[in-house]
């Protein structure tokens, strides 16, 4: 009996969720920095955060499918191509909805938006992923600020994507403690 529950303790540390960290070389742009991934549970969908010269550069969500891609203008008149995200973080019983651009194959969801004139990296505004990890900003921060300064980041995270032409894509994370990602890419 012994034996049979430590087989069933290693399987499940076999399967379980780790943030899977790569180091990476831009010759072009003579840049070092890491990459974090993390595999969805279902097939095709995956997170990646990249982090360069110790400060987050960009955070993704992948999936296999074509992302149902909206134009939206804003308060400028500037126009964008975004996708219709929703996401729900451990027990919570309704979906949070972010608006997130989208890349120009339409399989790549930049988890994070400007907020004003510069762009994202200048500002390093990364609401997307943060809204993922520890939950929807509000007045003052909201369950957001809390949330990130207790280090108290979603255990489970379903991601919904709306898809063209088909069901939309659906993709379950065990989310491994973010603390190696916020160091390596100081995310306060």
């Amino acid at each position: 009996m012994r034996n049979l529950v430590l087989c069933f303790f290693l399987a499940s540390l076999a399967h379980a969720q780790q943030w899977v960290k790569t180091e990476f070389r831009d010759d072009l742009h003579n840049e070092t920095g890491v990459k974090f991934a993390l595999d969805a549970k279902e097939k095709g969908g995956a997170i990646q955060v990249v982090c360069s010269k110790g400060k987050l550069k960009a955070a993704w969500l992948f999936t296999d499918k074509v992302a149902d891609v909206q134009v939206k203008q804003n308060l400028i008149g500037d126009l964008s191509s975004e996708v219709d995200v929703e996401y729900r973080r451990d027990d919570e019983p309704k979906p949070h909805h972010l608006s997130l651009p989208v890349s120009k194959d339409f399989h790549g969801i930049l988890l994070q938006r400007s907020h004003g004139f510069a762009d994202v990296a200048d500002k390093g505004t990364f609401t997307g992923l943060e809204n993922l990890l520890y939950g929807p900003a509000g007045l003052g921060g909201g369950e957001w600020r809390k949330n990130k300064k207790a280090n108290n980041w979603a255990k489970r995270l379903i991601v919904g994507v709306s898809a063209f032409g088909e069901s939309d894509a659906v993709y379950t994370f065990d989310v491994p403690d973010p603390s190696g990602i916020r160091q390596e890419c100081d995310i306060k």
